[in-house]
């Protein structure tokens, strides 16, 4: 349908001077995701990434927080720690590659990689 004049198109759109927006054009303007599920998965790598890097930076001193560096536990800890360490740049990359279908990964690895870099190169 073809609207010949500019009141014609204001009809079309059921526009009224000084009226409040509805509803749809509120919601259009809108961004699809506001939920703060981002925010949530950018905290989630944050402090992932912060255990992660304390816990590699005290092993490379030798201040191992979780007791007697040759005990099992110690050994697992350390396993589980470095294991994160390598799973790290592996989900920022995975992350970047899936964005469209996993949004919340992006957030989470590339904040985790960040802060497990900072607290290594501090």
């Amino acid at each position: 349908m073809y609207a010949r004049s500019f009141e014609e198109r204001l009809d079309r759109l059921q526009w009224q001077p000084d009226s409040t927006p509805t509803r749809e054009i509120v919601e259009s303007m809108l961004p699809a995701s506001s939920d703060g599920s981002h925010i949530r998965a950018s905290l989630l790598g944050g402090i992932c990434g912060t255990a992660t890097g304390l816990a590699v930076k005290a092993a490379q001193l030798g201040a191992y927080p979780f007791g007697d560096a040759e005990g099992p536990v110690a050994l697992l800890v350390m396993l589980v720690i470095y294991l994160a360490f390598a799973a790290a740049p592996v989900l920022a990359i995975a992350g970047a590659l899936l964005h469209k279908r996993v949004p919340g990964l992006l957030p989470f690895a590339g904040i985790n990689l960040l802060v497990i870099a900072a607290a290594l190169l501090s």
